[in-house]
């Protein structure tokens, strides 16, 4: 992951492991509808949909790799 993201991805990843099921299922139908994309043509789905099929929290990690780069870990119990 570019260092540059590490902040935005981990405030995403506190985001979603702070908010209940049904917190989660609102966010997933409010950004379904917002008909906005990324630039890799998703609307930011594939981590909200974990969090709501899993029910358990994320485990993740930002490793130091060199100047530009964190390898990152990403964890996810699916029952």
């Amino acid at each position: 992951v570019l260092k540059s993201k590490v902040k935005v991805l981990r405030d995403r990843m506190e985001q979603l492991n702070s908010l209940s099921q049904e917190e989660l299922k609102e966010l997933y139908k409010i950004i379904l509808n917002n008909d906005e994309f990324s630039e890799k043509g998703g609307g930011g789905l594939g981590f909200i949909d974990m969090a709501r099929k899993s029910g358990n929290k994320f485990g993740y990690e930002f490793i130091n790799f060199d100047d530009k780069f964190n390898f990152f870990i990403f964890e996810v119990l699916v029952s």
